[in-house]
C-alpha cells in the first residue's frame, strides 16, 4: 500500500512539474495541419471521424479522439494543454 502512494505522488509531482514548466506555452496556438483538420471536422459526424474525415490516414482512432476533444472543448486552450 505504501509503495502504491509513494508511486501516485511521484506521478502527481511530475506531472505538475511538466505542467508549471510548459504553462507558458498554452496560448502558443494551434499548428496548422490542426487548423486543416479543424475545418474538416466541422459539420461532420462520429463516423466521419473513424473514416479519417475523408483522407487518407493510418490513425483513425486519433482522429476520434481529437474530435471528442474538439466537441467537448472547442478551441479552448487550456483543455488541450492539459491532455
Amino acid at each position: 500500500m505504501k509503495t502504491d502512494l509513494r508511486s501516485v505522488a511521484l506521478f502527481i509531482g511530475i506531472f505538475l512539474f511538466v505542467c508549471l514548466n510548459y504553462w507558458r506555452i498554452n496560448d502558443a496556438g494551434f499548428v496548422t495541419d490542426f487548423t486543416g483538420l479543424i475545418a474538416k471536422m466541422e459539420g461532420k459526424s462520429w463516423w466521419d471521424a473513424l473514416k479519417s474525415f475523408g483522407f487518407p490516414s493510418l490513425m483513425p482512432l486519433l482522429n476520434v479522439v481529437y474530435f471528442f476533444l474538439y466537441k467537448c472543448f472547442g478551441l479552448n486552450p487550456i483543455p488541450w494543454f492539459v491532455t
